[in-house]
């Protein structure tokens, strides 16, 4: 009875971690790939893998763990300081605003909806993709809610983990930034100045 019902929990959690392994390499591999795109900074491609496995504590227990994510934040705040002169602070506020504000009126509006674990790893990622240009958060933002709510009607779930789909879409978006934004999106920045 109670302990044949926590025994199919386990169950299901361990076939919920297995069915995410390989999208977790996939995108730890894409991430990693991102790095050796031109325009990439590699704390940007590195942050994003880092945040792999908080999305795979996401599709089991429903909660990103904050460790991974404050790791994920340190690298990518301490990558960006280094390569400081190829990296515009004002498109990696955008990228944060553009990606974490969406996902934090929601969590006011209904917490239960959008944990707040979501927002703080879409602060990170909205910095990461933001550091190879602010509209990539809008880019990430799509493709993450489209793909979540894919997954959701297809295995018809009520609730749906939404950082693996953050993750992914960042990777992703970072991998093929240059398919993704016009040529003459590329070029136009708004310039508050670089890190220092």
């Amino acid at each position: 009875t109670w302990e044949s019902e926590r025994g199919a929990c386990r169950e299901m959690q361990r076939a919920r971690r297995d069915r995410g392994r390989s999208p977790a390499i996939a995108t730890t591999i894409i991430a990693l790939l991102s790095a050796l795109q031109n325009g990439v900074p590699a704390a940007s491609a590195i942050s994003v893998a880092l945040l792999v496995p908080a999305a795979m504590v996401d599709i089991v227990e429903q909660r990103l763990p904050n460790q991974i994510v404050a790791a994920s934040a340190l690298a990518l705040a301490i990558g960006l300081i280094l390569n400081s002169d190829n990296v515009l602070v004002s498109n990696v506020m955008l990228g944060v605003a553009l990606l974490a504000g969406p996902l934090l009126v929601l969590h006011l509006i209904a917490p239960r909806s959008m944990g707040f674990g979501d927002v703080k790893m879409a602060l990170v990622l909205g910095a990461a993709v933001g550091a190879v240009h602010w509209q990539l958060a809008l880019v990430t933002i799509a493709f993450a809610s489209g793909a979540s709510a894919t997954v959701a009607l297809l295995r018809r779930m009520t609730e749906i983990a939404f950082g693996p789909g953050l993750v992914g879409a960042a990777a992703f978006s970072l991998l093929a930034h240059t398919l993704m934004l016009a040529p003459a999106a590329l070029d136009s920045t708004i310039s508050i100045g670089h890190f220092t």
